[in-house]
C-alpha cells in the first residue's frame, strides 16, 4: 500500500482561481475537457519557469549574460507563426491539457491499484495500459520501461526541466524526454522549436519476487509525483509554529498537490461499478464505496434484483419489466461489468446471454 504523510494545507495561486480540489482532479481523469477548460481559462496552467519572453527574461537556467545574441535567437522562435510557445496559443494550451490528462489519470490508476489490491490483478493487460513497453528480467532484476508520446506543447519544456531534477533521485534508474523525429533541443532555445513532440521513458529496476510488478509500479507513481512537484514550495506556517504550507503557484502543480493530499493519506481511489466514473472516497468505515453517486446505487441494487428473478427461473424481459427504474439494456451492462462478482451470487443466469442484451 502507498502511504504518504500530509506535510500540511497548501496554498494554490493560479491568477483568478480558487484553490485546486480533488474534484478538479477528477475532471482530469474523466477527461472533461470542456470543463476543464472553463475552470482553468485564463490562468498560469503551467509553472512560469519561462520558455515564453516576458519583460526581456529568458528561462531559469540561461543566465544573463549570454547576452542580446541569446535573447534575440530565443525571440525569434516565438514570435514566428507557428510557434506553440506564444502566450495563450489555444493549441498549446490544448496539448498542455491533454499531456496533464494523460499523466493524472496514470496516477489516478496507480493509486487505484495500490488501494484495492484484492480486486485488481496486475496482469499483462494492466501494465501495458500503464505504459509499460518493455519488460524482462535479467540476473534476478526486473527491469520494466514505460513510455508516454507527448505532442508538441509547453508541456515538453516543463517536463524536460522536471527530468534534470528526477535523475538525481534514488528510485530513477533513468528517465529521459526523447525527440520524435530529427529535431533536437537547442541549448538555449530548449524545446521551442519542436514540431513533432517527444516521448517520456522511464526506466525501473527492482529484484524478482512475488509483488515484483506491483512494486514497479509504485516506482512510477513516486517518478510522476516527483516530476510533477518541482514546482512546489514548503513556507513556514507563522500562525502554527513547526507547521508548514505546501505552495503551487501553478495550476497544474496544485492539481498534484490535491492529488497526492487527497489519495495519499485518508482518500481511496475508486471506480463507479456501474458506470465506471472515478471518485475519491473518504471516511470509509465497514464498506468500501462502491458507487459515484446515489442514482447508481440504486441501478446496482435493481439489476440485483432483476438478477434474482432471473436466477428464479423468470425470462430477462419480464424480469426487467418486473422492476421500476431500470431497463433489460441497463441491467444487463452493469451485470456484465460486474460479471465476476455477480455470477458467484447467481449462478442460475446466463451471463454470455445476458452480454448480448446490452
Amino acid at each position: 500500500m502507498v502511504a504518504f504523510h500530509r506535510v500540511g494545507q497548501y496554498i494554490s495561486k493560479p491568477t483568478g482561481t480558487p484553490a485546486v480540489t480533488g474534484e478538479d482532479v477528477l475532471l482530469f481523469v474523466e477527461l472533461d475537457v470542456p470543463s476543464i477548460r472553463d475552470r482553468f481559462a485564463g490562468v498560469e496552467f503551467l509553472p512560469p519557469y519561462i520558455s515564453r519572453i516576458e519583460d526581456r527574461a529568458l528561462r531559469h537556467h540561461i543566465d544573463g549574460t549570454l547576452g542580446d545574441d541569446a535573447f534575440n535567437r530565443v525571440e525569434a522562435l516565438i514570435s514566428s507563426s507557428d510557434c506553440l510557445f506564444r502566450k495563450n496559443n489555444e493549441l498549446n494550451v490544448a496539448r498542455c491539457y491533454e499531456c496533464a490528462c494523460k499523466f493524472i489519470r496514470t496516477a489516478f490508476e496507480l493509486f487505484e491499484l495500490s488501494h484495492n489490491p484484492e480486486e485488481h490483478s496486475v496482469n499483462d493487460e494492466v501494465i501495458k495500459a500503464l505504459g509499460v513497453v518493455n519488460e524482462h528480467v535479467e540476473r534476478g532484476v526486473r527491469v520494466t520501461t514505460y513510455a508516454y508520446n507527448l505532442p508538441a506543447c509547453e508541456y515538453l519544456q516543463f517536463i524536460s526541466d522536471a527530468c534534470e531534477e528526477v535523475r538525481k533521485e534514488p528510485l530513477c534508474v533513468d528517465c529521459s524526454l526523447d525527440p520524435i523525429g530529427d529535431f533536437a533541443p537547442d541549448p538555449i532555445a530548449g524545446w521551442l522549436a519542436c514540431t513533432e513532440g517527444a516521448q517520456l521513458i522511464y526506466t525501473t529496476r527492482v529484484p524478482e519476487r512475488s509483488g515484483s510488478r506491483r512494486r514497479s509500479l509504485d516506482y512510477l507513481l513516486a517518478f510522476l509525483l516527483d516530476v510533477h512537484f518541482v514546482g512546489v514550495r514548503q513556507l513556514f506556517n507563522v500562525n502554527r509554529p513547526g507547521d508548514y504550507l505546501l505552495v503551487a503557484t501553478d495550476a497544474l502543480t496544485a492539481l498534484w498537490v490535491a492529488l497526492r493530499d487527497e489519495l495519499g493519506e485518508g482518500g481511496r481511489a475508486g471506480e463507479c461499478r456501474v458506470c465506471g466514473r472515478r471518485f475519491i472516497a473518504h471516511d470509509e468505515r465497514k464498506e468500501k464505496r462502491r458507487y459515484c453517486s446515489a442514482s447508481c446505487q440504486k441501478a446496482f441494487r435493481r439489476t440485483r434484483e432483476v438478477l434474482s428473478l432471473i436466477n428464479g427461473g423468470m425470462e430477462p424481459s419480464p424480469a426487467a419489466k418486473q422492476i421500476a427504474g431500470i431497463s433489460l439494456k441497463r441491467a444487463a451492462s452493469i451485470a456484465t461489468r460486474n460479471r465476476h462478482v455477480l455470477e458467484k451470487e447467481f449462478k442460475g443466469v446466463d451471463f454470455d446471454a445476458l452480454a448480448e442484451r446490452r
